[in-house]
């Protein structure tokens, strides 16, 4: 007698492949349209059209994953988000593996953990920046795992850790103030400066961020005062031998650690100023400009950096991970 196959969900790229296929077959189904440019690339509003349809067939299906990466004479590709991407990710690394952003970030846990309220609302707000400066999301299992011990000495649940993770990263995200990722390629692609609608979308930040904190704070009183509400109930025991043990001593950071958490602070503070538009914020705020006009054509600093430094407010995929590179 045969056994009966249990389902398996498929791997992840079978997925992207049938969403692949989906795709083409809607440009079969779904008119196609367009929008006029004008002579500087910017959409003309209410210009919309119909076009002649681009069915896409079996070698299109094909070719798409290749010319999504590398691009083509029409297509632009996403290898410079996928290397950005991977410099990222190898930078959060090496921070990660000289253990100072973890010592770090429990020492924060630590210091409020007599309030779970204030505690939850820093590593929310924490959270939020990493996701709408970098569109943080797939690091944040490590964060969990630092989380994880505080909470649940504190009475919480897991669940409270995920929330903070998860919300906070995506929220930051949402709001996206100047994350390259999404408000960087929406406003190539819609021919404006990232510089639009920042004043509201830094006020969205904040908003999203506070009814996070917020529902998070909610949901831990009701688990604090009544335990068994929990999803996770049935496991805090297994939880709680398995995150909540408690660290030898006081973790303080060495001087080597120190300086490699100065450096991680650096790096992001850096990157916030680099890729806000100061120009387009206000016409007058030049200093970043200046500033560098005068090291491209000083004959010494224009020697040993070269002629080509770019702005801070200017920067976009390229200068970021030369700046992840160094």
């Amino acid at each position: 007698m045969k056994k009966k196959r249990k389902f398996k969900a498929p791997n992840t790229y079978v997925i992207i492949f049938y969403v692949l296929v989906l795709v083409a077959i809607l440009t079969w189904i779904i008119p196609s349209g367009s929008y006029s440019y004008d002579k500087a690339g910017k959409v003309i509003a209410n210009s919309y059209h119909s076009v002649a349809t681009n069915r896409q067939g079996f070698w299109d299906i094909v070719m798409a994953p290749i010319i999504g990466m590398v691009g083509n004479e029409k297509v632009s590709g996403a290898i410079t988000i996928s290397l950005n991407v991977m410099l990222f990710g190898s930078f959060l690394e090496m921070m990660d593996a000289t253990g100072a952003i973890n010592i770090a970030l429990k020492n924060v846990a630590k210091k409020y953990q007599k309030n779970y309220y204030v505690l939850i609302t820093v590593l929310t707000f924490l959270m939020g920046i990493f996701g709408t400066v970098q569109g943080a999301y797939e690091e944040g299992f490590v964060y969990l795992l630092m989380f994880l011990p505080i909470i649940l000495s504190l009475g919480l649940d897991t669940i409270v850790a995920l929330m903070i993770v998860i919300f906070g990263t995506q929220a930051g995200c949402a709001a996206s103030i100047v994350n390259p990722f999404s408000t960087g390629i929406a406003s190539g692609l819609a021919g404006i400066s990232p510089g639009e609608g920042i004043i509201f979308r830094a006020i969205t930040f904040i908003i999203l961020m506070t009814l996070c904190s917020a529902m998070i704070c909610l949901y831990a009183k009701s688990i604090k005062n009544n335990p068994e509400k929990s999803v996770q109930f049935f496991r805090k025991k297994e939880d709680l031998e398995e995150f909540a043990k408690s660290d030898a001593g006081k973790q303080k950071l060495d001087s080597k650690q120190r300086k490699i958490f100065i450096i991680f602070i650096l790096t992001f503070l850096i990157m916030i100023v680099s890729l806000v538009p100061w120009t387009s914020l206000n016409k007058n705020w030049t200093f970043f400009v200046n500033a560098t006009k005068w090291l491209n054509n000083n004959l010494i600093t224009g020697t040993i950096l070269g002629h080509n430094l770019v702005p801070f407010g200017n920067w976009y995929f390229n200068k970021i991970m030369g700046y992840l590179l160094l």
